[in-house]
């Protein structure tokens, strides 16, 4: 039995939020902060704000100020640079989607009928032919390779969990602990060998002490044997 874990999206952030932003020309130019991320706190209200700014100089200029630049890859203390243009078209194919995938919109054709109209566009393209599907039940990473789905449940499993059993010629040495005190594989023949294990290093720290205890028994043993004579 394995440690139960699920991985979920438990938050929405970049790297790092605009520090400073201003206008010149055609541009906004500013600096990335140099460690105070930027957390979506309301995803809908976010999204309100992205699709329903003011696409005038001073109001891309307020967005950015008060979020991130939109296709910039955030760096620390950087400069950012971008023009006004290509905000604009961003925008513009997110108010696009967001009409095309309204109930009234996604009615009008009829080659979607029969489909699930709540969940039909809810999903989010990442690199490498890679997704994010969101429904009722939750988000699933659907993945074009499965490296990708392993190395995202690797890191899933909290590194105090992570074992490599000890016991020589064990034949599943990677494994998942159950608890933290969990040194060994579950099989009984790894868990029998650290057994011994402890055992001898018991004796190798305590040796003398041990030994000179038997003999205190022994000679003790004599001695009574002795008297009832």
């Amino acid at each position: 039995m394995s440690l139960d874990i699920h991985p979920t999206i438990m938050g929405l952030e970049t790297l790092v939020k605009t520090e400073t932003a201003q206008l010149e020309g055609e541009r906004v130019v500013g600096i990335f902060a140099r460690s105070h991320r930027l957390v979506i706190v309301d995803v809908a209200r976010t999204c309100e704000a992205f699709a329903n700014c003011p696409e005038s100089g001073a109001g891309i200029l307020s967005f950015t100020r008060r979020y991130a630049p939109l296709r910039v890859i955030a760096a620390p203390g950087e400069p950012f640079d971008f023009a006004l243009s290509e905000w604009r078209q961003s925008r513009k194919r997110f108010q696009w989607q967001w009409k095309q995938s309204t109930p009234t919109e996604l009615q009008k054709h009829s080659e979607l009928e029969g489909l699930d109209l709540k969940n039909l566009g809810r999903m989010v393209a990442l690199e490498g032919g890679n997704f994010l599907r969101f429904s009722r039940r939750g988000v699933v990473l659907q993945a074009e390779q499965l490296s990708t789905l392993i190395d995202v449940c690797f890191a899933a499993i909290p590194v105090d969990r992570r074992r490599f059993c000890p016991a020589p010629g064990c034949k599943r040495p990677y494994f998942v602990a159950h608890h933290l005190k969990q040194t060994f594989c579950g099989n009984k023949e790894c868990i029998d060998w650290g057994k011994r294990k402890l055992k001898l290093e018991y004796w190798e720290r305590n040796k003398r002490r041990l030994l000179a205890e038997r003999k205190q028994k022994r000679e003790g043993a004599i001695n009574v044997t002795r008297k009832a004579r």
